[in-house]
């Protein structure tokens, strides 16, 4: 049961901005080669290892002085961290890197990334971002996370930075190594190219050296900083002599190439297709389209012509995987492009697209060739043929597919990811419709990972796989820190009680360093305390935690986490905002069975009805603890609550089998009851937990009693499903099932009924399980039981019977909880191979669940409003119809009420804004009508409209405390001339405002105070009001108001000095983007291009892009975010563009 607060009181998680520290996502480093660091822990190799094998000589000779050279730069404990080595081609440079990679010195980890046009896909910076990305996931042993376009750069340095920390706590040192530098294809676009040279840090982080490779030929890439050591190149260079041995073999392989194109045979075929491809075709894939035989394209791969061929391992490598192919050199790639011809190059190009279009059509079936899945769309990319990449990237059959072979979504965003910069890099018009597309399917993509239950995470955990439980974790939960520490944490302990006590004390530590991330201090306090709670149940006495020694340091460290917790929430401003968080706190302490502590925290509380409330959760967290005396002396000792706190603990002492204690104590809790104020607390609540103390320690008979004596329904049913519950555990099926069906409340008896279906398959009855789940007839319900039933078969090892059970729960959402359930059940039983089929299967079937993250979300709402925007009013009210939910059908008719009015269609906007509902969406639309209409000269209109806003909002006041209508009515007078009213109005938003006792809407409401003078004229008192708020939320937010107020006056510097002040990043970018549009607006073009550009604000990019006619601009809005932030100005800026969206998107739905 939970304790009540008192009104006005509410516990609440702030949804306020979260911050993370520099590296404070850890994602790191791989190495490739051998590594010797004494004792220290054995790295293994990335898969890229494979292909830096391919690129490595058989024998490297004479290179020993190259070689030591290599090493002494990166050992060495000063010097410039750059070093660049340069020589043209066929000098051997790439074999010396490969070697180098290969077996580095002692004491230095290589990560690596070969720059080649051999290759499909690897050759540009979104390649580069991938495999180094992969490289350094794996040396700290996590799961590559599932990274955005907009945020991969910055989560490679920081994987970078990391890296480099690790590395230098081992006494090890990180060289970042990049051969091919001159073959970036990312630098052929100079418009908008994206170069892998200026990804490069210009200072490189600690423990990180960095060499580069390539010819001496081409210039830096345009986007490379003038800052950077690649830029001015002092004391980097190395000059690398040729090798004869490189020059003997380029003889040879030209020799053969020529030899190949003159005869014309299937050689040439060969060499045509690979070099069409750029490379990754497999010797079954050149059969297929050469018109050969396998065996036949395998003996020239291998035999005939193998100096111009070498093979390398497939991206995706399993077991049997065979051998894909490419040419042996880059500069053979070159020559063999010059020497087949351009139209005969493009003949074999069709003759993928003819292929690749033939699996299309079959459905991307399960024999679909790698190269189609990858290389494919990336030599499309290569070629400028982003029509088809797209087409690709949008096929939802094909990205199934790729999700079945390489088990994640991460191919799928990639590919798209690296469409959406090239369509970027093709210039000054890119292609918007396209780009909407290809943003919606990714934004589909990363909601489907919401959806996936955290129970997978537990899952994968204890199949000991932490670095795939920790991306899910990361995907899941969207980047957000706190529900990321939440959701480690509940990991941790959920692998506490499993007895994986190592791989829990990891969990709760990266909850403790996530909370310490967290900017807004309350959050950051109470995350902290459950990261607490956490680990004092690892190292509680009843823990898996055998060694007395450690169990006390888990405990101590439990206990330093939960001061550190205290010392943030004593910090806190708001007297009722600190009291709230202490009382966390206090709770966590007690948790952790900390009572002299606990009381403490309870102590420093002022508010008296917030102390006793705190005394008793301390009372009940030691009760949870096993603390059972501590507990029920609190409790007798504090001055409120005492019933209900009683029956939490006796609940507790019937989990321990106390019987005696627990019945004594729930006498206790009734007398008590019996003599309760109804004001003060609630009788029935007592006696219905009672009953359940008195069922479960199996007095049926009593409890039954006990619970006919209860008239409230509510309290009724609460008690009777306390009793069925019981009696189906003691075996009673009948009489338990009885019970349920007797609650006269059809949601009630359902919940009963599950929690006996529950009960009953927990009791190991099975068979009468199944049969009760059958009979409910309410889906939901239905659903809930069979979760129970296949959860508590698979912990009793009936793998088929709880397939068969979860195969009948018709929700996709509840299916897959129970198959990521079932998952964890086989895991702890040490039955790892059902549960890793019950955790694919989890995966497989969230997949499946609709993708949108919330269940209001409306596609046809927002084109809806984007339509009414970009004036286009008919097409946007037809559409108010097709939308779903009534909030968003009230902002569509908002939308239609502001266009029709800014394009002078007075009356039809007014009959549309009385159309809404909603007090405050149609003040709101009412005022900016109004305002129209006294802007274009009718100002009876604007009286007769601003008089039935301001009836509202005085209404909306008085009855809900809320002043935001009053500021948009103030805001109307004060422009209309009628600044006395205006001042009276923004007066009594002050005054509302300063009556709301609430720890959240009170802040919120001195906002909307401030707002009010803002848009009065009074801007010294606004501000002033602004910075007496004590939350941070609130004084941020009142500051951006502010800010906006100044750029819609046209002071707009004042605006961003303002803005730049305000403490939040959250609502200092609402203020910049708010100042950015006001500047376009006002003509300002370039600055206001360049303060969007530097926020990389969607919607300021977007509005902006729009209002100066940028397409560049809202292209990259559209790369940054989602397609809702762009949709908009994509609707003002192309009609067409629009139209050819909308019409994809209303076909999908």
């Amino acid at each position: 049961m939970a304790l009540g607060r008192r009104k006005g009181k509410q516990s609440v998680r702030r949804s306020g901005p979260a911050e993370a520290s520099e590296g404070g996502v850890a994602v790191t480093g791989v190495v490739i080669g051998d590594v010797f660091a004494g004792a220290r822990r054995q790295v293994p190799p990335s898969d890229y290892v494979h292909q830096i094998r391919r690129i490595a000589a058989p024998d490297l000779l004479d290179r020993e002085a190259e070689l030591a050279e290599l090493g002494a730069f990166c050992s060495a404990k000063d010097g410039p961290a750059y070093g660049w080595w340069r020589a043209p081609a066929w000098t051997g440079k790439s074999a010396l890197m490969a070697a180098f990679a290969l077996a580095p010195p002692r004491g230095v980890q290589v990560v690596a990334f070969f720059v080649t046009a051999r290759f499909a896909g690897q050759s540009d910076r979104s390649a580069f971002c991938e495999v180094v990305m992969r490289q350094l996931c794996t040396l700290l042993d996590q799961e590559v996370p599932e990274l955005t376009d907009a945020t991969r750069d910055a989560a490679l340095l920081h994987a970078l930075e990391a890296a480099g920390a690790t590395c230098m706590e081992r006494g090890e040192r990180l060289v970042l190594l990049v051969d091919g530098l001159d073959e970036d294809r990312g630098t052929a676009a100079e418009e908008g190219g994206f170069s892998i040279a200026a990804l490069l840090p210009a200072e490189p982080p600690p423990g990180v050296r960095v060499i580069v490779a390539g010819r001496p030929d081409p210039p830096v890439p345009r986007d490379v900083p003038d800052r950077h050591p690649l830029r001015h190149n002092h004391g980097i260079v190395r000059s690398l002599s040729p090798s004869p041995h490189a020059g003997e073999i380029r003889r040879l392989a030209e020799n053969e190439l020529r030899h190949i194109v003159h005869d014309k045979g299937l050689a040439l075929h060969l060499v045509g297709l690979i070099s069409a491809a750029g490379g990754g075709l497999s010797g079954d894939d050149l059969a297929e389209l050469a018109y050969c035989l396998p065996a036949d394209a395998e003996e020239h791969l291998r035999t005939v012509t193998g100096r111009s061929f070498a093979g390398r391992d497939p991206q995706w490598a399993s077991d049997g995987a065979p051998t894909v192919y490419i040419l042996a050199h880059d500069e053979l790639q070159v020559a063999a492009e010059k020497m087949i011809g351009p139209r005969e190059l493009e003949g074999f190009r069709q003759r993928l697209h003819a292929w690749s279009d033939g699996y299309q059509a079959a459905g991307w079936p399960p024999r679909t060739p790698e190269y189609l899945m990858r290389g494919y769309p990336r030599m499309l990319r290569a070629t400028g043929d982003l029509t088809k990449a797209t087409s690709l990237a949008l096929d939802q059959r094909r990205r199934a597919r790729a999700v079945e072979v390489s088990g994640s979504n991460m191919t799928a965003l990639e590919e798209i990811a690296a469409t959406i910069e090239a369509h970027l890099a093709q210039g000054s018009s890119p292609d918007l419709d396209a780009l909407l597309r290809l943003a919606y399917v990714r934004e589909e993509l990363r909601n489907r990972a919401f959806r996936m239950p955290r129970e997978l995470a537990v899952c994968w955990a204890l199949l000991d796989e932490p670095d795939r439980a920790r991306a899910l974790i990361i995907s899941g939960n969207g980047h957000i820190p706190q529900a990321e520490a939440l959701t480690y944490v509940l990991l941790a302990t959920a692998l506490g009680k499993a007895g994986r006590v190592e791989t829990a004390l990891a969990f709760a530590s990266d909850a403790v360093d996530t909370a310490r991330t967290l900017g807004d201090p309350a959050n950051r306090a109470e995350t902290l305390a459950e990261a607490a709670h956490a680990l004092g149940e690892i190292g509680c006495p009843a823990s898996a935690v055998v060694d007395a020694e450690k169990a006390a340091a888990v405990a101590e460290k439990a206990i330093a986490v939960t001061e550190e917790a205290a010392a943030t929430a004593r910090a806190l401003a708001p007297p009722g905002l600190r009291d709230q968080v202490l009382a966390d706190v206090a709770e966590a302490m007690g948790r952790i069975g900390e009572r002299t502590r606990a009381i403490e925290l309870s102590d420093a509380i002022a508010d008296p009805e917030d102390w006793a409330e705190a005394l008793i959760r301390v009372a009940c967290a030691l009760g949870e603890a096993g603390r059972y005396a501590d507990a029920t002396e609190i409790i007798r000792a504090a001055p409120l609550f005492q019933a209900e706190a009683l029956t939490v603990v006796a609940r507790s002492l019937t989990e321990v089998g106390r019987h005696s204690e627990a019945v004594a104590l729930a006498e206790e809790a009734l007398t008590r009851a019996s003599a309760y104020d109804d004001d003060q607390e609630d009788p029935d609540e007592v006696v219905a937990e009672v009953v359940g103390v008195l069922a479960a320690v199996g007095q049926h008979t009593q409890a039954a009693e006990l619970a006919a004596t209860l008239d409230d329904s509510a309290h009724s049913d609460q008690a009777h499903t306390h009793l069925a519950e019981a009696l189906a555990r003691a075996g009673h099926r009948d009489r338990a099932v009885a019970v349920a069906r007797a609650l006269t409340d059809g949601s009630a008896r359902q919940e009963a009924l599950v929690a006996v279906v529950g009960a009953l398959a927990a009791a190991g009855q099975h068979t009468q399980a199944a049969e009760l789940a059958a009979i409910l007839d309410d889906s939901v319900h239905a659903d809930q039981a069979h979760s129970r039933l296949a959860e508590a078969l698979a912990r009793a090892g009936h793998r088929d019977r709880a397939v068969a059970v979860a195969g009948r729960i018709t929700s996709l959402e509840f299916r897959a909880k129970a198959e990521a359930q079932m998952g964890c059940a086989f895991a702890e039983a040490g039955r790892s191979q059902q549960a890793a089929e019950f955790a694919v299967a989890c995966a497989a079937t969230a997949q499946r669940t609709a993708p949108r993250l919330l269940p209001g979300m409306d596609d046809g709402a927002t084109i809806a409003v984007a339509l009414a925007r970009a004036g286009r009013y008919a097409e946007a009210l037809e559409a108010v119809g097709e939308v779903a939910e009534s909030w968003q059908a009230e902002n569509v008719l908002a939308a239609v009420a502001d266009a029709l009015a800014d394009a002078g269609q007075l009356d039809q906007a007014a009959l549309v804004a009385r159309r809404i509902s909603t007090d405050k969406t149609r003040v709101r639309t009412l005022t900016h009508v109004a305002g129209c209409s006294w802007r274009t000269g009718h100002p009876a209109r604007a009286d007769e409209l601003a008089e039935e806003a301001a009836d509202i909002a005085r209404k909306l006041a008085r009855e809900t405390g809320d002043p935001v209508a009053l500021a948009d009515v103030a805001g109307l007078l004060a422009a209309m001339g009628r600044q006395r009213q205006a001042d009276r109005m923004a007066h009594t938003a002050v005054w509302t405002a300063r009556r709301v006792d609430d720890l959240v809407r009170g802040p919120s409401a001195l906002a909307d105070a401030v707002r009010a003078l803002a848009v009065t004229g009074r801007p010294a008192q606004a501000r002033k009001l602004a910075l007496g708020i004590a939350d941070l939320n609130g004084r941020s937010s009142a500051l951006y108001h502010l800010a906006e107020q100044l750029a819609r006056e046209g002071n707009h510097q004042q605006a961003i000095t303002l803005a730049e002040s305000i403490t939040l990043p959250e609502y200092r970018r609402f203020a910049l983007t708010e100042i950015a549009g006001q500047l376009a607006r006002a003509g300002h073009h370039e600055q206001a291009v360049a303060l969007a550009r530097g926020e990389r604000d969607v919607r300021a990019m977007a509005d902006v892009g729009s209002v100066v006619g940028d397409r560049m601009l809202v292209a990259e809005a559209i790369q940054a975010g989602s397609w809702e932030g762009s949709v908009e100005a994509v609707g003002r800026l192309s009609a067409d563009d629009f139209d050819a969206f909308a019409g994809w998107l209303a076909q999908r739905r």
